[in-house]
């Protein structure tokens, strides 16, 4: 039984696009990180949400509205809706964020997609206090290779970013992401 969050959109009766609207803007209201829309029995889909860490199955689409859905998703992220077994990454404007949108297909042909909400407030590291913050810009060296790894959404990308806005003033900086997760104008 899939339990009921407080204002959800319902989709019964609903446009796609602006159902998916709504689930986005719901989406930053409760500081989702990912949405997920995953294959389920009978052609069905199912959409599940990580929230505060936590994955929680939302809702099921019935086939038809849920295949729509995920058009409506490709279509804003520039990606090809006529391929549904070959993994596609692209990103929309959603908010003052932005969406990236991963796809790919199963071996029986499925197609699945992960939304991952970027928010404008990526500058801000919620995972470090400011001593823990402090104590990486002293650790800086200047040659080497820095690994940064965690879990999904951890905060890897933005506490990089952070960094690298106080170590490269007066420096061209060259990242290597695919696909790009934040736009900094002054970042190559």
């Amino acid at each position: 039984m899939i339990k009921k969050l407080a204002n959800w959109p319902e989709h019964e009766r609903a446009d796609p696009a602006d159902w998916i609207q709504a689930v986005l803007s719901w989406g930053q209201t409760k500081k989702v990180t990912d949405f997920y829309f995953l294959p389920a029995e009978g052609g069905n889909y199912q959409v599940r949400a990580q929230i505060l860490g936590q994955v929680r199955i939302l809702a099921v689409l019935e086939a038809d509205f849920g295949k729509r859905a995920l058009a409506v998703v490709k279509y804003r992220a520039g990606l090809n809706l006529a391929e549904s077994r070959r993994p596609q990454l692209g990103r929309f404007d959603f908010g003052q964020g932005f969406v990236r949108v991963s796809t790919v297909g199963d071996f029986l042909g499925q197609e699945s997609a992960v939304l991952r909400l970027i928010y404008p407030d990526l500058s801000q590291n919620r995972w470090f206090d400011p001593a823990t913050f402090a104590d990486l810009v002293a650790e800086k060296i200047s040659a080497g290779l820095y690994l940064v790894a965690g879990p999904t959404g951890s905060g890897k990308t933005s506490t990089l970013y952070r960094l690298l806005d106080v170590w490269s003033p007066g420096k061209v900086v060259l990242t290597v992401e695919d696909p790009v997760e934040i736009y900094q104008p002054a970042f190559l």
